[in-house]
């Protein structure tokens, strides 16, 4: 059981927490083994403040909105699985993707790079409203109804909609 939660708020950083357990267990029992072990926990602080952080899955891919882009990566089923398999031994093998543990290639794509701000616009005005997320784009909504479909692989806006 792999759990993912995001911590944000006024003046304090956003952070992802992943839980991660071989077990099939309860919220509590992922918690507890959690804490007891380093690697069954790992915490990803995401430089910025926000109110509040966007966090979505879809599949094995997660998306979270943060003040400064899109934080996004994939949960590793191939790490998770050989850790459940050798659940009772001291031993477990890590992907060598870029993140950490259950999560690999993690990346950010700053705001800026997906959305063209004008001279006079706050960043403020550049944070989407919320985000969502497809096997293989990301999507924002901007306050002013505007819909960007992003592309993971290429990082480039590939349609602009306004509703």
């Amino acid at each position: 059981m792999v759990i993912l939660v995001a911590t944000s708020g006024r003046k304090k950083r956003t952070r992802l927490h992943t839980f991660y357990s071989p077990g099939n267990g309860s919220l509590r029992t992922v918690l507890g083994e959690a804490s007891s072990s380093s690697e069954m926990y790992s915490l990803v602080e995401l430089p910025g403040s926000i109110d509040f952080a966007d966090l979505r899955l879809c599949g094995d891919h997660f998306a979270l909105r943060t003040a400064l882009g899109i934080y996004f990566g994939t949960i590793d089923r191939t790490w998770v699985a050989s850790t459940k398999a050798k659940k009772g031994t001291n031993k477990t093998s890590r992907s060598t993707g870029t993140g950490t543990g259950v999560i690999v290639d993690a990346g950010m794509l700053p705001y800026d790079s997906n959305q063209h701000k004008s001279r006079h616009m706050s960043s403020s005005s550049v944070i989407p409203v919320s985000i969502s997320l497809t096997p293989h784009h990301l999507i924002t909504l901007s306050e002013s109804s505007e819909v960007k479909f992003i592309n993971r692989v290429a990082q480039k806006v590939i349609q602009n909609e306004r509703v």
